[in-house]
């Protein structure tokens, strides 16, 4: 259709108008990598709802000996699927943060991407869970189960994360939670777990 065509037309040449305009006004314009980094890690930290905190059991204290599990922790969903996608500055794994302190270690615990046990990683989980005071389970959704152009078909994490939560039980008296997601999750084990953050989706400096 012609009238379409002039439509489109007129809306390309209207953005192209404003990309000269742009440039023309800001010659000799420098991207500050590192200080929109630090921005996104202000947004990030007071984004954080500590939903439960029994006992105190957070902070992390520095004497604490700390087992990190979720394959979240090193490769967490900074960001949704689809058209929001964008290419990060830099993401810091969890591992990268943790590497000088002798407390902390962090273990994958689950499959992200499959919904079934995995007992050689759940095996990892007991034996190292009752060595530690503390541990941390990131939990959350993947890329197939919540993101743009379909509708969720339920707000369940996958089973072996649920799972995951019911094997530390009777193992570690400390059960922190931290959820990564960009909707609305069910959270059937409330009453097992001692802390409970909510991350969201928190950019590109989520773990920092």
């Amino acid at each position: 259709d012609l009238e379409v065509k002039k439509a489109y037309q007129t809306a390309i040449e209207r953005q192209l108008e404003l990309i000269d305009k742009s440039i023309d006004l800001t010659p000799d314009f420098v991207f500050d990598y590192a200080s929109h980094h630090a921005l996104a890690k202000k947004i990030a930290d007071e984004s954080i709802v500590l939903l439960k905190n029994e006992n105190n059991v957070l902070p992390l204290k520095k004497e604490d000996k700390v087992l990190f599990i979720g394959t979240l922790a090193d490769e967490p969903r900074y960001q949704g699927g689809g058209s929001s996608n964008i290419n990060p500055y830099k993401i810091t794994k969890m591992s990268e943060l943790i590497k000088d302190n002798p407390n902390v270690e962090i273990i994958k615990g689950y499959e992200i991407n499959e919904d079934k046990d995995n007992e050689e990683l759940l095996n990892e989980v007991k034996n190292k869970a009752q060595k530690v005071d503390k541990v941390v389970c990131f939990l959350g959704f993947n890329y197939l189960q919540e993101s743009e152009g379909f509708d969720k078909k339920d707000i369940k994490l996958f089973n072996n994360q649920i799972n995951l939560i019911k094997v530390l039980q009777g193992i570690c008296k400390n059960i922190i939670v931290v959820l990564e997601n960009g909707s609305v999750i069910e959270i059937p084990f409330i009453n097992e777990i001692q802390g409970l953050v909510e991350a969201y989706l928190g950019g590109e400096a989520i773990n920092e």
